[in-house]
């Protein structure tokens, strides 16, 4: 018997809110980056492992090996521990110019 399904690195939930592509997602311990629109409770592809450059709370500064939290509530990623769930790992310094974008290693796991 072969029990292998696929590589886990995109799968498809249910949107527990409204999402954008881009979007982050959480439902329950899973986590993902959306692919496309969704209103919630439709189905939506999401990207459970990668690199992506995302949307983060702007006055704060992201190092290389920060770790990155998801804020459930607001929609937002966060290096404030306090404020959500950890989802990944920034992979570059954040850039003064763009004080809005962080660029993050998810793992695909909520924690």
């Amino acid at each position: 018997m072969n029990a292998f399904i696929h590589d886990g690195k995109h799968l498809i939930v249910s949107a527990p809110y409204e999402v954008h592509n881009g979007d982050g997602i959480c439902v329950g311990a899973l986590f993902g980056i959306a692919a496309t629109w969704a209103e919630m409770g439709q189905l939506v592809p999401m990207a459970a492992d990668g690199v992506f450059d995302i949307r983060k709370v702007n006055t704060e500064h992201w190092g290389v090996g920060t770790r990155i939290h998801w804020d459930d509530n607001n929609r937002i990623f966060t290096c404030n521990p306090d404020a959500g769930k950890f989802v990944g790992v920034a992979v570059e310094e954040t850039k003064f110019e763009s004080l809005g974008v962080g660029r993050l290693r998810i793992t695909g796991i909520a924690t």
